[in-house]
């Protein structure tokens, strides 16, 4: 009886053992996979960076398209037309007009799209006009951009111009205006010219 509860006792004592060392190689071996699966993906993750760069490259090689040069030069474009299409009042307005009207950096269809004249009448000392009678106003929301061409190191764009606005009375409309510009290497804008508004 003995004998046979010391045989039982050993018995599971190696059982223990042997289960305990199947365990831990078990857990070293996913270990070892995941450790695996990890460094895969890694580089999974590298080779699609590494082909991402690839394709910009060759794209840049084949058509000088620089995706950083179109990032600058949106953001140049953003300044631009930030500047010109806020206002809040007919006067703000009237200033953005006349500055629009010098700047040789602006075509015409331009500032009949964006700024067609608004006539203002002084009465008493005061202005009249279809602007500030109603409220109104203009704010840039954002910009959208496609490069149609490059000359040298001139690039050439068609953008969708978001903008918003505000009455008086609360009524609000979103509008897009249309635009194509040229940026040179030296990140100057010109030829901006604006063909439709759309809602």
């Amino acid at each position: 009886m003995v004998k046979k509860l010391k045989f039982i006792f050993i018995f599971l004592i190696i059982s223990g053992v042997i289960t305990l060392s199947m365990v831990i190689m078990a857990n070293h071996r996913l270990s070892n996979s995941q450790a695996e699966l990890i460094n895969m993906r890694s580089k999974a993750d590298t080779s699609m960076l590494s082909k991402t760069e690839q394709s910009q490259k060759i794209a840049k090689e084949i058509s000088g398209l620089s995706h950083e040069r179109v990032k600058k030069d949106r953001d140049i474009a953003k300044k631009f037309f930030e500047r010109y299409l806020t206002w809040d009042s007919w006067k703000s307005y009237e200033t953005n007009r006349q500055e629009m009207l010098k700047d040789r950096r602006v075509d015409k269809t331009f500032i009949d799209v964006v700024a067609p004249e608004v006539k203002s009448v002084v009465k008493d000392g005061k202005d009249f006009n279809d602007i500030d009678n109603q409220g109104l106003n203009m704010g840039f929301t954002g910009i959208k951009v496609s490069v149609t061409g490059i000359r040298g190191t001139t690039y050439s764009y068609l953008s969708e111009v978001s903008v918003h606005s505000k009455s008086r009375t609360g009524r609000k409309a979103t509008g897009k205006i249309v635009s194509t510009y040229e940026v040179n290497g030296s990140g100057e804008i010109s030829k901006v010219k604006a063909f439709t508004v759309a809602e």
